[in-house]
């Protein structure tokens, strides 16, 4: 092989020396061309010769001096490239096939740096496809061939096929062999079909071509190659391969002729004449001496492709057949090359192994895959040209791989051992995309790869002769989809639906075009809104307004694409309303696509018919060229209704759009209206449509016509992209417009949820089902929660792309998803359940879970997710307390709007839950009525969803089951719509709980039937309806006035809302390729541990028991239901242990290693009452040193089977003892005196005091994820401190619920002699009516102090802040946190409010000894309450103040006066709220304070500056306090990334502390 390729380049030499050269003394041709183009140039540009730069093909040097452009080349098509060069790059004006943008250079000549030196490693700049000849040329005349060989030598162009002028050859050498006149005409092909004669496809088809005709194009022929001549372009002739006419066998019998059958299954191929038959040698001879007689004979570069697309081998030894054809042509014309088309699967191996490389060039047509030359190394060693075929059957459709095109041929280049000769463009057509031919010959004189960028914002100057910002906006988005690299290799872009024969399913228009997009449509809309924006500079200009109406052309183009696809949809649903629509659209597109065409004059029909019509001598001539004209673009031929190539040269041209494409569309729209209707007709004859065309002999314009191209691009892209898929409009701007389009079905369609059952068939997606349970529609939403994540992600990708491009309005379904927390999908991260979220009283951590799980989502391709969570809970039997963040509806709040915040950040739809009042059941159980009045709703339950609502403005909210004082909150337009909307201002949709519109009929009573429900529902506002289907009587209920359509459109109006608010329409399908890199990231599990961690709460430790240290420890004791289990919590995925760390598992890794022996028995189950196990129990606690039993709950799992559950949604309790026999277990182990710690594992809190009694330390590890093993292990071992507080009471026993801490005064007794056991009392006989352990609660290994209480103010106004501020110090040994908690009581109120009432905390983290101040800001605003006329108010008076550890553990106290006046002159930094009025600057003061955002964590590095002096500044600490001097009556600037600017005006030395609200997305 390394012999081989020596050898090659030794006669690479030899091979480039008979490159393209011209004498570089005469420039004659290109000073002529300058003459003729660049008139302003003529005695201005001078040209000398230069050589070709060493190592390089071709050289081309230029500079301005004296006035005149001096250019030296190495050739005369270096020196056009180089006029060329100069003139796009320094005077920003080029020629193209579309438009010319050239406006003279009357003036002085641009200057350039110094002296432009360029070098082509290409020695070979070729152009030119046999079909060019036809889809372009078929009817030049020499005005229209002058034109193109300057554009040719403006390239560079230096070699070019010209075949044209062989008719005459082979008429002449066939009369040498007996052929007569007629038997010449039935072999010679019509002037618009010699491409594919020459290439041995066919015969005869489009002729008969007279030999006035033929001898006239030779005569153009010879002008042609004069010209190019001139121009330094050398010309590739047809060469003599062998083709002959089929016929030749009958005068030949014995000849050895190969026949080549059919092409295409219609037209007979000429056949082939073997070259070691004798007969060969005499016509091979005749036909070379022919072509030297017409054309000359410095012919060096010969055409001809043997055994072409699909010829004939059978039998023949292709490669001896291949040498001795070489061996002809050398004869004929020594040293010249055979040049061969690389295309499909052509050249052979075989073939090329016959040839000499010497004499042997291959131009690769597919360079743009990248791989015929790399899979065939080089063409087995065959010196090749890089070339790539664009613009396939001359269409009109945009495309062509930039990227590649300019950069692939220097790749090979790189990687060539020496046989990469050249570069070239082989355009079946060349009348569009002129982009892609400039760049693809500038690419040739570039070092190497060049940049896209740079490209095209060169191209853009001297394309439309400035630079524009929009433009280049446009050209960014074009060059990475219909102009970038394709993933979908194949014959140009997806063409144009218009031009395709009508049918259900229509894919490729032509039989071998693409079958589907190679980019994403929508890219092209936001091109076409950068190129209207750009109009009013460009007016006049005949390249802008090409490429606008270029672009608008593709863009109306595809969306008719789309609305076909619709329309297809309702025909086959059956939507007869739909259909009509869709069609009449579609036919209205098709006339505007007309009127566009009309506007550019290379898309008018009658100027290509008009070229025909002129085309010859004779009327005979000229007839028969317009018969080909006509035929060639539409049905192509033969004349029979099935051929295969037919619309294979379609075109989006004015008159044949009206005339052609029109009729057969109506005729196939109409047909199916009337099967519709029931009739029996057949399907439209549409050849007889294509054929009348052919022969209706009618005339069109040459002319285009006066409509204004911006005008029509404007109204396509309003078409296009209609105001409701336009991004810059607002979302209500978009819902209402698309409201405005949509149908009754279409409209109700989004008020239902499509459900796995929907579409799922055994495990897949079974996209007919879907289509049939949606009736072709877009729903509201759709779920997926059996399957795996894998399959969900697939599923949505599917199902969201059929939504998005399938129905008739493309509007997307929202995949919902459970997250309360984590995604309910398999592999996803488990973090600790919503109860144990609460107990870390750190929203910042909530925050980040809910982004982790918003990035899970967006994996998988889910939207919304059903959470948080803000129920109240006031019923501790309920099953769902796990679900909630507690009792306290500040602590619900401040996660609430963690969540919901940290989402909206990510762009995903949130669903706050339940509204309303759901926490407080009757008797605990699920979905039983709520027992409350209107205080109580307003003052507590609604608390959080106010919150949430007016900080986050979620975009859905999720209804409750259950009824409130008597009246189902589904059909209650007073909750759902009045206090929702009216009142809280929520914009969202509601989205139905699961089933809970069918529960008003089934459960509630309150309905008679589904359809009653459904009205009830849709009248009282709930807007989607989910795991129920009564919303199917909607659509008839309206149709018989039943249930007015205003409902239907405000239900969803606000489904498409929130679509539009939440950017779902403009999304991308999910990442089908890396969206596992997103799922269960060491950074999430890390988060999940760190929030396990610092959410357990050390309810007990008995002198200080805790934590256990390994050291001298022997062995311990791990016992109980939950040590070997893992409770995820209800809404998980799993409840497998294998997908998370069991308490067990975690203490084994920890002492396993340290020699800890660890004894394990379960004991008992935690549900059953079932005792078997405790023998083996106290067997394991006897042989131990510690006992660490793990009792608890077993929680329910979503949608799946799992042990019986004591908690989860459903699973309610009569008794707060531990379920089934674990109080017993733990009876049992305490008999034998060891030291024992007790764990709950619970989600819901549980009697303690008998526990706690009888062990040493109790823990509450609420379901704590995926590592609640690793965590609870590190807790009891102390390498962590918990930090972890109640977020729900416990209870003394269930005879003492209601339990809660923020209870009204009267609730909890009047004589206050509590009774005991052995003292019976009152409130209760036999106890106090308090907690056991209050909200707020839990203990730490270390202590801390509390002191230096301060209030900056004890007499406010309404409208001022609460500003306290007090010290905490770890007085412990141990590294700490803590939650300081400030609580608030009206000591006197007009109507009943609770002792305490949270409204502020934060947790701190100090060090042994370490102290901190810890700020709070308390809007006087939230001591509001409802008065009895039920106004909220702020009632002045007496308010204390309690900072504690814990509701019951108070440590600071004060108290607080509101004045009752409304105009007090405060500050309210809280609210972000300076002084008004100008005073003059006075000494300056010092100002203190702590800088907190909204949730009242600190912000280190805000900037406090001076407004009057920026450069007076400070900084915030990591504590959040600043200090600062400034001068009086100056504002204090809060910045800080991320964050609204805070102003605040000082008057003295003070302390202002200050929050800041977050920038919201």
């Amino acid at each position: 092989m390394k012999n081989f390729v020596r050898l090659l380049t030794a006669a690479a030499i030899l091979f480039l020396s008979t490159a393209v050269a011209t004498s570089a003394d005469n420039f004659v041709g290109v000073r002529n061309l300058v003459s003729r183009r660049i008139p302003s140039l003529v005695g201005r540009v001078e040209f000398s010769e230069r050589p070709a730069a060493s190592g390089y093909a071709d050289t081309y040097e230029f500079y301005v001096e004296d006035g005149k452009l001096k250019i030296s080349a190495s050739s005369a098509t270096a020196a056009s490239m180089a006029v060329n060069y100069y003139l796009n790059m320094y005077c920003h004006e080029s020629f193209s096939h579309n438009g010319d943008n050239v406006s003279g250079l009357g003036g002085k000549l641009p200057e350039t740096e110094g002296h432009i030196i360029r070098n082509s490693k290409f020695g070979y700049r070729y152009a030119l496809n046999y079909c060019t000849y036809n889809y372009s040329y078929s009817f030049y005349d020499w005005k229209d061939w002058e034109r193109e060989l300057d554009w040719m030598a403006l390239q560079g162009v230096n070699l070019m096929l010209a075949p044209i002028g062989c008719e005459i050859v082979w008429a002449n050498v066939l009369g040498q062999f007996g052929f007569t006149d007629a038997e010449v005409k039935d072999f010679v092909a019509g002037p618009a079909y010699t491409a594919w004669w020459l290439m041995g496809n066919l015969q005869g088809w489009g002729g008969p071509m007279s030999r006035t005709m033929m001898e006239e194009r030779a005569d153009m022929q010879r002008r042609i190659l004069a010209r190019m001549k001139e121009l330094g372009i050398e010309p590739v002739l047809q060469g003599f391969w062998g083709m002959v006419p089929t016929s030749l066998a009958e005068k030949y019998p014995t000849a050895k002729i190969a026949d080549q059958g059919m092409w295409g299954h219609v037209f007979r191929r000429p056949s082939v004449l073997l070259p070691d038959d004798p007969l060969f040698t005499k016509m091979s001879d005749s036909w070379y001496k022919e072509l030297k007689r017409q054309y000359g004979d410095n012919i060096k570069y010969l055409g001809g492709d043997l055994f072409h697309e699909g010829g004939d081998t059978t039998g023949v030894n292709v490669t001896r057949t291949a040498r001795l054809i070489q061996a002809a042509m050398q004869r004929g014309l020594p040293g010249s090359v055979w040049m061969l088309q690389g295309w499909s699967g052509n050249p052979k191996k075989e073939l090329l192994a016959g040839l000499s490389p010497e004499h042997t060039m291959v131009i690769d047509l597919f360079g743009e895959s990248g791989t015929t030359w790399r899979d065939t190394h080089e063409f087995y060693g065959t010196p090749w040209i890089w070339a790539t075929v664009n613009h396939f059957g001359g269409k009109t459709d945009m495309g062509g791989q930039l990227p590649i095109i300019i950069k692939g041929p220097h790749q090979a280049l790189e990687l060539s051992t020496g046989l990469l000769r050249g570069i070239g463009i082989i355009p079946e057509g060349i009348h569009a995309n002129p982009v892609v031919y400039d760049w693809a010959m500038k690419t040739a004189w570039e070092e190497g790869e060049p940049s896209v960028e740079d490209y095209t914002r060169n191209y853009i100057r001297y394309r439309y002769g400035k630079d524009n910002d929009d433009l280049l906006n446009a050209w960014h988005i074009l060059t990475r989809s219909i102009y970038g690299d394709f993933k979908i290799k194949g014959e140009g872009t997806f063409e144009s639906i218009f031009c395709a024969r009508p049918g259900m399913n229509v894919k490729n228009v032509s039989t071998w075009g693409p079958k589907r997009f190679q980019y994403d449509p929508e890219d092209l809309k936001h091109a076409l809104e950068y190129f209207i924006a750009a109009a009013p500079e460009f007016k006049g200009s005949a390249t802008f307004s090409y490429d606008l109406a270029d672009l608008a052309r593709q863009v109306l183009t595809n969306h008719a694409r789309e609305v076909y696809e619709n329309s297809m949809s309702a025909y086959k649903s059956g939507d007869g309303d739909a259909f009509t629509l869709l069609s009449d659209e579609f036919i209205e597109l098709l006339k505007l696509q007309d009127r566009l065409a009309g506007t550019q004059p290379d898309w008018l029909v009658g100027r290509w018919l008009d070229k025909a019509k002129h085309y010859g001598s004779t009327a005979s001539d000229r007839a028969l060229s317009e018969k080909n004209a006509r035929m060639l673009i539409s049905y192509w031929g033969p004349e029979i209704g099935t051929t295969r190539i037919r619309d294979y040269a379609n075109k989006e041209w004015s008159g044949l759009l009206q005339d052609y494409y029109l009729p057969r569309w109506e005729a196939f729209y109409g047909w199916l209206k009337k099967k519709l209707a029931g009739e029996n007709v057949s399907e439209p004859d549409y050849f007889a449509i294509e054929k009348g065309w052919v022969y209706n002999g009618k005339t069109y314009p040459v002319e285009v016509n006066k409509e204004d191209v911006l005008h029509l691009a404007d109204t396509i892209l309003h078409t296009a992209l209609p105001p409701y898929k336009d991004q810059t409009l607002s979302p209500e701007e978009r819902t209402a417009d698309l409201l405005g389009r949509m149908t009754l079905a279409e409209k109700v369609a989004q008020m239902r949820h499509l459900h796995f059952k929907h579409f799922n068939t055994e495990g897949k997606v079974d996209m007919e089902k879907l289509a049939a349970s949606s009736g072709g529609h877009s729903w509201g939403c759709i779920e997926a929660f059996p399957y795996s994540s894998e399959h969900y992600m697939r599923a949505m990708y599917q199902i969201q792309k059929y939504m998005k491009e399938e129905t008739r309005l493309g509007i997307p379904v929202i995949p919902v998803m459970e997250g309360l927390h984590g995604v309910v999908q398999d592999g996803s991260t488990v973090f600790p359940q919503a109860i144990a979220q609460g107990a870390t009283f750190e929203p910042e951590l909530v925050g980040k879970m809910a982004g982790v799980i918003a990035d899970e989502m967006t994996a998988i391709g889910a939207e919304q997710v059903l959470a948080p969570d803000l129920d109240i809970v006031r019923e501790l039997r309920w099953g769902r307390v796990e679900e909630t963040y507690g009792e306290d509806p500040y602590l619900i709040s401040c996660m609430g709007n963690a969540y919901v915040s940290a989402m909206n950040a990510k762009g995903k739809i949130t669903t706050p839950k339940h509204f309303l009042a759901h926490g407080d059941p009757t008797g605990g159980l699920n979905l039983a009525s709520v027992k409350g009045g209107e205080h109580e709703l307003r003052d507590l339950y609604l608390v959080p969803f106010q919150s949430v609502i007016e900080n986050q403005k979620p975009l859905s909210i999720m209804n409750c089951y259950s009824s409130y004082d008597g009246v189902a909150v589904t059909g209650s337009p007073y909750y759902m719509t009045e206090l929702l909307r009216n009142e809280l201002g929520f914009k969202g949709y509601v989205y139905s709980d699961w089933g809970s519109v069918h529960m008003l009929y089934r459960f509630h009573m309150a309905a008679e039937n589904g359809a009653e429900a459904a009205k009830m529902a849709v009248e009282a506002g709930i807007d989607l309806e989910a795991g129920s289907e009564d919303y199917k009587f909607v659509e008839e209920l309206v149709r018989t006035g039943k249930l007015d359509e205003k409902y239907i459109d405000r239900a969803a109006g606000n489904v498409l809302y929130a679509k539009f608010a939440s950017g779902l329409f403009d999304k991308p399908l999910p990442d089908t390729l890396e969206w596992r890199k997103a799922i269960h990231t060491a950074e999430a599990k890390a988060l999940a541990r760190r929030m396990a961690d610092e959410s357990t709460v050390l309810l007990t430790n008995r002198d200080g028991f805790l934590p256990l240290s390994a050291d001298g420890l022997g062995s311990i004791a791990v016992i109980g239901p939950n040590a070997d289990r893992v409770q995820f919590g209800d809404y998980s995925w799993s409840a497998d242990k294998s997908n998370g760390v069991t308490p067990l598992d975690g203490l084994k890794s920890m002492l396993d290693p340290r020699g800890v022996r660890i004894n394990y028995a379960e004991g008992c189950d935690p549900y059953s009452q079932d005792k078997s196990g405790f023998k083996a129990a106290v067997k394991a606690a006897k042989k131990s040193d510690v006992i660490l039993l793990f009792v608890g709950s077993q929680s329910a799992i979503l949608a799946r089977a799992s042990e019986p559950a004591t908690s989860g949604e459903g699973y309610d309790l009569t008794d707060l003892t531990l379920p089934g026999v674990q109080m017993d277990l733990i009876r049992e182990l305490s008999k034998l005196g060891k030291p024992m710690v007790v764990t709950m594992v619970t989600g819901k809190p549980f009697v303690a005091d008998e526990i706690a009694a009888l062990s040493e330390s109790v823990l509450v590890q609420w379901y704590a994820g995926e590592e609640a093993g690793n965590s609870i292990a590190s807790i009891l071992f102390g390498e962590v401190n918990p930090s972890g507080k109640l977020p729900v009471s416990f209870p003394k026993s269930s005879g003492h619920l209601p339990c809660y801490y923020n209870y009204l005064p009267t609730d909890k007794g009047y004589y206050n002699k509590k009774g005991t056991l052995d003292a019976p009392g009152r409130d209760y006989v036999y106890s106090d009516p308090y907690a056991s352990y209050s909200f707020g609660h839990g203990l730490s290994y270390t202590t801390f102090s509390y002191e230096n209480l301060q209030l900056r103010d004890n007499v406010l106004a309404a409208a001022d802040t609460v500003n306290v501020r007090f010290t905490v110090k770890n007085t412990g040994e141990k590294d700490g946190k803590t939650v300081p908690q400030l609580y608030i009581r009206d000591l006197v109120s007009s109507v009943a409010t609770p002792v305490k009432q949270l409204k502020a905390f934060r947790k701190i983290s100090l060090k042994p000894g370490e102290s901190t101040e810890v700020r709070f800001n308390v809007p006087v605003s939230a001591l509001s309450l409802h008065d009895k006329s039920m106004r909220r108010v702020v009632e002045p008076g007496e308010f204390a103040i309690y900072i504690g550890e814990s509701s019951d553990d108070i440590r600071l106290e004060t108290t607080i006066t509101v004045k009752d006046d409304a105009n007090a002159d405060k500050v309210n930094a809280g609210v972000n709220a300076a002084e008004t009025g100008e005073a003059a600057l006075g000494d300056y003061v010092e100002v203190t304070g702590t800088v907190r955002n909204v949730q009242a964590a600190v912000l280190s590095g805000v900037k406090v500056s001076a407004a009057s002096d920026p450069s007076v500044s400070a900084t915030t600490d990591k504590n959040g306090c600043y200090r600062i001097r400034v001068k009086s009556n100056d504002c204090i600037i809060f910045a800080l990334e991320g964050y609204s600017d805070a102003s605040v005006r000082v008057k003295a030395s003070s302390s202002v502390d200050v929050d800041l609200d977050p920038k919201i997305n």
